[in-house]
C-alpha cells in the first residue's frame, strides 16, 4: 500500500512537472504570437501612414505650384501652402492629441485582447 501511494505521488509529481513546462512553453509560443502580430500590424499601419505623408507631400507641391502660377509667384504659392499648413497642422495637434493617444491605445488593446477572446472560445469549444 506504502508502495503503491509513493509510486502514484511520484506519477502525480511528474505529470505536475510536465503540465506546469508545458504550460509555460505554451505561454511563451502565445507571447510570440500576440507580440509579433502586433508588430505587423504596427509595420504596415507605419508603412500606409508613409505611403499617404507621401501623397499628401506631392500634392501640397502642385497645389503650391497651382497656387503660385494663379498668383504668377511660385515663391508666394508656396508661402500660402506652407502658412495654410501651418495652421492646419496646429489645429490639428492641439484638438486631437488626446483622440490620437486614446485611438492608438484602443487599437492596441484591441488587437491583443480580441485574440485572447478567441483563444478562450476555442478552449471552452474544445
Amino acid at each position: 500500500m506504502k508502495d503503491s501511494l509513493t509510486e502514484d505521488t511520484e506519477k502525480l509529481s511528474q505529470n505536475l512537472k510536465e503540465y506546469v513546462s508545458a504550460r509555460i512553453e505554451l505561454q511563451k509560443l502565445t507571447l510570440v504570437e500576440e507580440s509579433t502580430r502586433v508588430l505587423s500590424r504596427f509595420f504596415s499601419t507605419t508603412i500606409v501612414w508613409l505611403l499617404g505623408i507621401l501623397v499628401l507631400f506631392f500634392a501640397s507641391i502642385g497645389l503650391a505650384i497651382l497656387i503660385g502660377q494663379w498668383l504668377q509667384n511660385l515663391a508666394l504659392g508656396f508661402l500660402i501652402l506652407a502658412a495654410g499648413l501651418l495652421v492646419f497642422g496646429l489645429l490639428f495637434y492641439l484638438l486631437s492629441k488626446k483622440w490620437i493617444e486614446q485611438s492608438v491605445l484602443s487599437n492596441i488593446y484591441n488587437m491583443v485582447f480580441s485574440q485572447k477572446k478567441m483563444q478562450q472560445d476555442e478552449d471552452e469549444e474544445e
